[in-house]
């Protein structure tokens, strides 16, 4: 879905209401201002109108409304089969606010694409020089279908509540549904389903003008164009995947923000409740967890990162995954060292793996849960050995125990083959006395084990 049909959508639509407010010249007639306006539209813009009524000294409904457009980013072309404005007003010939409006039957077209609106209203429209929309008080649609070359997308109703300087300060959709075919002739149909989305507190303008840069934007642009207030909150209510008929992945609700102060650290969290993935499509993306039998996975979890582009650290503040009947996992650990934000585009065209002598571990926490996933392992390493299950555990922990003292960190082995024997919970640290490199990991790991646990102050612990 090309995201130039919605915003083109309200646009062209408000730049036709915008566009005929001519009843602010009291001497005139409706049609002669009208016409009037017309006459000075500038070349590549065209207005055309079965009826009009007038509705006030300020305001008009037109019948049968054609408006099209080639001065915009993207050619437009807007059609309504009714459109009703009032309150419009205009400094000189710039319009400048709409205070009301309703239309019914719209259809706009661009690059391809065509998307409809069954009705829709709203009321304290503010725009620019250029008639873009600056500001919103409050609009209603409902029954918007968009298609192109590449899919469709359908939302029963969508509320927007307060754009005003580039900030949106909420946003709800309905009964929201995207498909999209597959490159090639033949390709599969995969439909995205959503009862409902929410959004609250988004910087418009931060976010577009981060779209707009370039196709692959450098760190310091991203940073740049991201500074700002950032996404307050995302909400998904009720999301469903299905291909082809078939339900790949599903989500009860997920709730996300961005916070991208203009100084310190940018922040992302996101978490999620009643996830659900069908783990033996071929896309899925679980081919391990397939192959041990697993026709389903269902759990919850969550994440948030935040990366200090000044101070040149990033944290892994949360990462938590509660699969059912699989593995608990939650993992946390920070990374400091990373060059400025400014030079490290620089750095990594050069010679990206020269920043593994800067970026450093800090230190990190993982903790794995057994929920059933090793059990099914043992099994099929029985099945494929002729073994009994307990004999399987066995083995395999005797050989973790004699790798590890082959090693010289049998300290760390033990753990680790009573996890395998006993499963339950299994939990590592790396707690250094200073910030080690990668770098300096990759050269100990290879070469000195002992001295890399040492180093990093690597501790293994297994408990019930």
């Amino acid at each position: 879905m090309r995201k130039a049909i919605a915003a083109a959508g309200v646009l062209g639509l408000l730049v036709v209401a915008g566009g005929l407010g001519f009843e602010a010249y009291a001497d005139r007639q409706i049609k002669q201002a009208l016409d009037a306006w017309r006459a000075e539209l500038p070349a590549g813009t065209e207005l055309s109108y079965g009826r009009i009524e007038a509705a006030g000294a300020d305001g008009a409904v037109l019948h049968a409304v054609r408006f099209r457009t080639d001065r915009m980013p993207q050619p437009v072309a807007v059609r309504a089969e009714r459109l009703r404005i009032e309150e419009v007003t205009f400094d000189g010939d710039l319009l400048r606010r709409v205070g009301q409006f309703d239309f019914q039957d719209a259809v706009v077209e661009s690059l391809g694409g065509t998307l409809r609106v069954a009705d829709g209203d709203g009321r304290d429209v503010g725009f620019t020089d250029d008639y873009r929309v600056r500001a919103v008080g409050e609009a209603r649609l409902s029954d918007l279908d968009v298609a192109d070359a590449q899919g469709t997308a359908s939302a029963e109703r969508v509320t927007l509540l307060g754009l005003d300087a580039g900030r949106l300060r909420r946003l709800e959709i309905q009964a929201l549904a995207v498909a999209q075919r597959a490159q090639g002739a033949g390709g599969a149909i995969r439909r995205v389903l959503v009862d409902r989305l929410r959004v609250r507190d988004a910087d418009v303008d931060d976010l577009r003008r981060l779209n707009g840069r370039t196709a692959a934007p450098d760190p310091a642009q991203v940073v740049a164009a991201l500074r700002g207030d950032g996404i307050g909150q995302i909400g998904l209510n009720g999301l469903e995947v299905i291909e082809q008929g078939r339900r790949i992945a599903a989500l009860q609700a997920m709730q996300l923000s961005l916070a991208t102060p203009k100084d310190g650290a940018i922040t992302f969290d996101m978490s999620y409740t009643g996830g659900y993935a069908d783990a033996s499509h071929p896309r899925a993306g679980y081919p391990m967890l397939a192959a041990l039998g697993y026709q389903e996975l269902r759990g919850d979890g969550g994440l948030r990162l935040s990366y200090h582009p000044e101070a040149g650290s990033f944290a892994l503040e949360r990462l938590e995954m509660d699969l059912s009947e699989v593995a608990q996992l939650s993992l946390t650990g920070r990374v400091v060292g990373i060059p400025a934000v400014a030079e490290l585009a620089q750095q990594l065209e050069r010679d990206p793996r020269a920043l593994q002598a800067q970026a450093a571990l800090q230190g990190f926490t993982l903790r794995l849960q057994n929920r059933g996933v090793a059990s099914r392992l043992v099994e099929m390493r029985a099945q494929r050995t002729g073994q009994s299950p307990e004999t399987v555990r066995r083995n395999q922990a005797q050989m973790i125990r004699q790798t590890a003292r082959e090693m010289q960190l049998a300290e760390l082995g033990e753990p680790i083959a009573r996890f395998v024997e006993q499963a339950g919970t299994l939990t590592l640290t790396a707690k250094p006395s200073r910030p080690v490199t990668f770098r300096e990991i990759r050269q100990l790991g290879l070469g000195e084990p002992q001295r890399l646990r040492e180093t990093l102050n690597l501790q293994a612990a297994r408990g019930d």
